[in-house]
């Protein structure tokens, strides 16, 4: 199932962005929409967070004000009078399309930068056409050691329990590329190969150039999972399901 949470204020008429410092703690997110639907105000889109020693969570609720029985300062006032809210703020964001709340963006204790699919694309291409079949070998080497990196902040952020299991390694890179917009369909191990299928990445039909920066990601992540060098066989895109399908071999 796919889950549309972007980084786009979502629509509305007369749209708030309400920012709540909590103390953590059970039924709280319950305690709260119950005082907004006594309001008569509606819930657009809700996202949360604890910290790392879950006693202090952050939630941002996007509100639909226009029928509401309260007015803006009178929801604040009344949120911050709750004994487990530390602080509450509002702003209108009916006029603002790109959030602000989420960047900069991390990754545990990195960076993540945003591009769309078109931005992306280009610059691939470009190094393409400047270098011809030496950009190939230039994105693949770049890809690899993005994925490398990847499984190395996997680890770090896994318990030593799981840090070298492969299993484990395998979902959290999924997850972790899914989420910079590249889509492991399936991975199948078959002796000393990985049968690889990427499908709803940012490349779509006119992007498969994009194919060798992405093959290098997966190549990288899973050489650093396995310890071992790997060769890259039967790359294929297929156009009718938008996947990109290819084989990772161990060398003899």
């Amino acid at each position: 199932m796919h889950r549309n949470l972007g980084f786009i204020t979502p629509k509305g008429s007369d749209v708030y962005e309400l920012f709540l410092i909590v103390k953590s703690g059970p039924s709280i997110l319950g305690k709260i929409s119950n005082v907004l639907g006594s309001k008569n105000i509606d819930i657009l889109q809700v996202h949360g967070q604890v910290s790392e020693d879950k006693s202090i969570g952050h939630i941002i609720f996007y509100l639909e004000m226009a029928k509401s029985l309260a007015s803006v300062n009178q929801l604040v006032e009344e949120m911050k009078a709750m004994d487990f809210v530390v602080e509450a703020y509002i702003e209108p964001k009916h006029e603002m399309l790109y959030e602000s709340f989420m960047f900069p963006l991390y990754g545990y204790t990195s960076r993540v930068v945003l591009g769309n699919a078109e931005s992306y694309a280009t610059a691939i291409n470009s190094l393409l056409e400047t270098f011809g079949s030496a950009g190939e070998v230039i994105l693949q080497n770049a890809g690899e050691a993005y994925g490398r990196q990847i499984i190395d902040l996997i680890r770090n952020a896994l318990s030593e329990q799981f840090r070298n299991d492969m299993n484990v390694l395998l979902n959290n890179m999924k997850g972790y590329l899914r989420a910079t917009g590249v889509a492991i369909a399936d991975i199948n191990v078959r002796d000393n190969s990985f049968i690889v299928k990427l499908s709803d990445t940012i490349l779509g039909n006119k992007y498969s150039k994009v194919d060798y920066i992405l093959i290098g990601i997966i190549r990288g992540a899973i050489e650093s999972i396995i310890g071992k060098r790997l060769e890259v066989k039967d790359t294929r895109y297929d156009m009718d399901d938008k996947t990109i399908k290819f084989k990772l071999e161990t060398f003899d």
